[in-house]
């Protein structure tokens, strides 16, 4: 942002956007934050490789794309085959006033980047020891029926008011802006611009790259400026442009009184959770079975292994976790606990687990099912579990098979 004249426009924006404060939040079982820091690194150094050939800035290029694939293969990946693209179709570059007739990631300052790429890459395969899980792609009804639970992967109109509480009515100005650059050579790259179009449609596509398609618009953003020469109107037109932003703000730091009690039992919740899973901590390895998408939380802080998490990775888990709560076969149960060596079963409120299970299996709940005995008739339970402590919602038992 130094290198730019409005970097304060910049600054303001990425810190106040609210999808990117969601992203950076403390206490999420995701790695967006992580995918967004390396994003971000890999597309300003690539940027900053558009104006000089920097040996060391092609290595933070290649150091920065190669942990953030490491991370996740999916937005990185797509993000680079976008820049590898249009570096390809440009062709030829100014580098320091000279006209190189070599492609853009063939230039000899590049080779260094690519190498520390390639190494990275390859550490990864050697410390995973597996290829990435691409399911995430896949179409199966499992998948179809989880990814309606995820908030991450609906469609978002582009008419839905909530990308001017994201970006402000700065959007609107945007492909004016985009324009007027192009016009005048002032705007940003055109890799740059192509990844703002492709993170946006994609976003409407899937909300989870709303992450991506703000940090890159936020950094582009001083560049969209440049056509407008007078600071006093830039200082006004983006103050005005922010209003929406800071109404959401407002209203998550002024709540209303039905917003503030569900925070309020969202946090004693939360503290109950952290209770029960500090209880589960054992220097032995005793695996849990959870509502999946307490998992993580219950795995961090227990340290111990889930049959399920809250990702894609981890679809086989969810659906024996569905079916086990679903069932009201208590041998069925047994079969699932034993093929994953269960030692510990969280139960939880029941109605909340019957709809997701319904949800992820796509059938309606046995009556008596494993998860309503569990949690409002434990003393009804089959012999093999034993209720070993009772934390608000949470009741946990020790499984003996």
């Amino acid at each position: 942002s130094r290198r730019m004249r409005d970097r304060w426009a910049l600054l303001v924006l990425y810190a106040i956007s609210p999808i990117l404060v969601h992203g950076t939040e403390l206490g999420r079982p995701d790695h967006q934050s992580l995918l967004m820091l390396l994003t971000s690194i890999a597309i300003c150094a690539e940027w900053t490789l558009r104006m000089e050939a920097s040996q060391k800035w092609s290595i933070i290029s290649g150091i920065a794309w190669g942990f953030a694939i490491w991370v996740s293969a999916y937005e990185p990946f797509l993000l680079l085959l976008i820049v590898l693209a249009c570096h390809a179709v440009v062709g030829r570059r100014r580098v320091l006033g000279a006209l190189q007739d070599r492609q853009v990631f063939r230039a000899p300052h590049r080779r260094i980047g690519w190498i520390f790429f390639a190494v990275i890459l390859a550490l990864a395969l050697l410390v995973e020891r597996r290829l990435p899980d691409m399911s995430i792609f896949q179409s199966g009804e499992i998948f179809r029926n989880w990814s309606r639970t995820i908030g991450e992967l609906v469609s978002i109109s582009p008419l839905d008011p909530i990308w001017f509480r994201w970006a402000g009515w700065s959007l609107i100005a945007a492909p004016f802006l985009i324009w007027f650059g192009f016009r005048k050579r002032t705007g940003p790259p055109v890799f740059v611009i192509v990844l703002i179009v492709a993170t946006y449609l994609l976003t409407i596509w899937q909300v989870r790259w709303a992450y991506f398609f703000m940090s890159i618009f936020a950094i582009a953003f001083p560049s969209l400026l440049e056509p407008i020469k007078s600071r006093a109107v830039v200082w006004i037109a983006f103050g005005l442009s922010i209003f929406p932003v800071l109404h959401d703000w407002d209203a998550k730091l002024w709540p209303n009184e039905i917003e503030y009690a569900r925070r309020v039992e969202q946090r004693n919740e939360a503290m109950q959770l952290h209770e029960m899973a500090i209880g589960l901590k054992s220097p032995e390895r005793h695996p849990f079975l959870a509502p999946w998408w307490l998992s993580p939380a219950i795995a961090y802080w227990s340290g111990q292994a889930a049959v399920a998490g809250s990702s894609h990775e981890s679809l086989a888990g969810i659906a024996d976790c569905a079916g086990f709560f679903q069932t009201n076969d208590w041998q069925k149960a047994r079969e699932i606990l034993e093929n994953h060596k269960v030692y510990w079963v969280v139960a939880y409120d029941s109605d909340r687990l019957t709809t997701n299970s319904e949800a992820i299996l796509g059938i309606p709940a046995s009556v008596h099912s494993a998860g309503q005995v569990l949690d409002r008739m434990p003393s009804q339970a089959p012999a093999f579990f034993v209720l070993s402590a009772q934390i608000g919602s949470f009741k946990v038992f020790r499984v003996r098979l």
